[in-house]
């Protein structure tokens, strides 16, 4: 029992590797694309040729490098949260919904308008 469970942590392992090569990879093939288009456009301006539009085979290497980047960061960036506030709100209380700790400001200069009372 135990040796299967340590092989599905070690197979885990393995696509998690998996899913952030494909995302290099995507990165990669992302950047010779663009830098093909580059070379692309400054052929046609060393040749004095009309811009019409890029290769096939760079929107095609575009596609692929997006489909491929999307893919590997959804895998890798984990589990997403529900859309719905009311999951995450249901474990709080009315009162505690709208307390904004970060926002709580004590020490501002309406002090100096009014001073304290002791």
């Amino acid at each position: 029992q135990q040796d299967f469970v340590h092989r599905r942590g070690l197979w885990v392992l393995v696509f998690e590797a998996m899913y952030k090569i494909l995302l290099a990879m995507g990165f990669v093939l992302l950047g010779h694309a663009a830098y093909s288009a580059v070379q692309y456009r400054s052929f046609l301006r060393v040749t004095e040729q009309e811009y019409s539009s890029l290769p096939m085979d760079i929107i095609l290497q575009s596609l692929l490098a997006c489909i491929l980047c999307g893919y590997g960061i959804v895998k890798v960036s984990g589990d997403f949260k529900n859309i719905s506030s009311t999951a995450e709100l249901n474990t709080k209380s009315f009162d505690s919904v709208n307390n904004r700790v970060n926002f709580m400001i004590f020490n501002h200069r309406g002090q100096t308008i009014r001073p304290p009372v002791y």
